[in-house]
């Protein structure tokens, strides 16, 4: 995805549903790496998401600079204030 908004929906809506936790991730890939796939909008305005062929993968991994950083984590378990 192309934004933190949408990446902590993500997390936090469908991963916390399906596994109980759900976690955001941030890096940065080479910008000559991205720019032939159009950006394409998959709901609202902040929808937005890269579409990288799956064989692609591979290069786009190897593409990635710098640290990889947990910028959000989500889970299930109640909040202290919620017990």
């Amino acid at each position: 995805v192309t934004n933190q908004r949408y990446a902590e929906e993500i997390a936090s809506r469908w991963n916390v549903k399906d596994s109980g936790l759900g976690y955001v991730a941030q890096f940065e890939v080479s910008a000559a790496f991205v720019e032939h796939d159009a950006i394409q909008n998959v709901g609202g305005a902040h929808h937005t998401e890269w579409w990288i062929p799956a064989e692609e993968l591979d290069a786009l991994n190897d593409t990635i600079a710098g640290l990889n950083d947990i910028i959000g984590q989500f889970d299930a378990r109640p909040t202290e204030h919620e017990t």
